[in-house]
C-alpha cells in the first residue's frame, strides 16, 4: 500500500497509515507550542515514547508499553460525509493521558493541532500547536 500525503499548510504534514512496519524511533506526532516547546510521540518498538519541552532538554520524557497507547485514524470520516478529518495518538502514564491531535475541516480547509493532558474525564492541560506539525500514523 502507498502512503497518501495530504497537502496542508506549509507548517503541517499528514501521512495516512499504510501497511508496513515503521522503523524504531520513528516520529508518530510532533509539533511546537507557542512557548517554543516541542512535543513528540515516537515508535520505540514495543513501547511508545513521549517527550515535551525545549529541544535537548525536555521537561517530561517517558515511554509506555504499546498496550498503554492508542491511535485514532479519522480518515474514514471522509467517506461518511463528515466535514472533519481527525487523527490522534494517546499514551497513558502515571494516571494521566497525553494526546497529540490534529483536525482538518474539509469545507474551509482550516486545520488545528494540539496536545491535551487529562485525568479521567477532566482536562488538566490543553496546549495548541503553532508550528512544525507532523502526524504520521503509519509510524505507530
Amino acid at each position: 500500500m502507498k502512503k497518501i500525503i495530504f497537502g496542508l499548510s506549509a507548517a503541517a504534514t499528514l501521512i495516512i497509515p499504510t501497511a508496513h512496519a515503521a522503523p524504531l524511533g520513528s516520529t508518530i506526532f510532533t509539533c511546537r507550542s507557542s512557548s517554543g516547546k516541542i512535543v513528540r510521540f515516537t515508535n520505540k518498538g514495543r513501547f511508545i515514547g513521549y517527550s515535551y519541552g525545549y529541544p535537548g532538554a525536555p521537561d517530561l520524557a517517558f515511554s509506555v508499553p504499546r498496550s498503554a497507547s492508542s491511535i485514532v485514524d479519522g480518515s474514514d470520516n471522509i467517506g461518511n460525509g463528515s466535514w472533519y478529518v481527525n487523527h490522534e495518538v494517546s499514551v497513558t502514564y502515571a494516571g494521566a493521558t497525553y494526546t497529540g491531535w490534529w483536525a482538518f475541516h474539509r469545507g474551509t480547509h482550516a486545520e488545528e493541532a494540539g496536545i491535551t493532558v487529562s485525568k479521567g474525564r477532566r482536562t488538566i492541560a490543553s496546549i495548541p500547536c503553532v508550528g512544525n506539525i507532523q502526524i504520521n500514523l503509519s509510524n505507530y
